[in-house]
């Protein structure tokens, strides 16, 4: 009989404490509990997995976009698409700095109506961007501020995930008079 009372008010215990532990969980995507700070998680090197930027896949992509102009050069219109692929490495130092690298192919396809042979040409480059990192909102949120060619962008994220190995954002870049939506999954490498 003792042993049952201990194990009903260990039940009850558990019943009672479990919505208030759920309710410290930091990120709505976990962890629920870690031993690591939340900078010595976010601090160290990063794949993107997935990067959605206004609902756009950021990662692999197709452009089509028409030209209402004309070629001189082969007196003829034109249609161009282009597609390809980026990769981007994101790290983040303990002493708040950032730096992203994106190694992007493109191949840029142009279609002439008449007069000219089709064409196409790849384009490779990697960018190396650098910048600024700072939690805000009690840890919940991330900056970034980032220097692009002599200009500032902020980047604005909610932290859904902070694991030590997984990161994910929710939040906005605004860029240069442009505001971006941007969904943003990152593991350690």
């Amino acid at each position: 009989m003792k042993t049952r009372k201990k194990y009903l008010l260990s039940a009850l215990i558990i019943i009672f404490m479990a919505p208030l532990y759920q309710g410290c969980k930091k990120y709505d995507e976990g962890p629920v509990f870690s031993l690591r700070s939340k900078k010595a998680r976010l601090t160290g090197k990063y794949e993107v997995t997935s990067y959605l930027r206004d609902g756009k896949d950021f990662l692999n992509y197709v452009d089509k976009f028409e030209s209402s102009g004309y070629d001189f050069m082969c007196s003829s219109n034109y249609k161009e698409t282009s597609s390809g692929t980026s990769e981007f490495i994101y790290e983040f130092t303990e002493n708040g700095y950032v730096d992203i690298t994106e190694t992007f192919n493109k191949t840029i396809i142009r279609k002439y109506d008449f007069n000219c042979s089709d064409s196409s040409f790849t384009d490779s480059d990697t960018e190396i961007t650098f910048g600024e990192w700072e939690f805000r909102h009690k840890k919940n949120d991330l900056r970034l501020t980032m220097y692009y060619n002599g200009s500032i962008v902020k980047e604005e994220y909610e932290i859904v995930k902070l694991t030590k190995d997984e990161l994910k954002l929710n939040g906005f870049i605004f860029n240069f008079n442009n505001v971006e939506k941007a969904e943003i999954e990152l593991k350690k490498k």
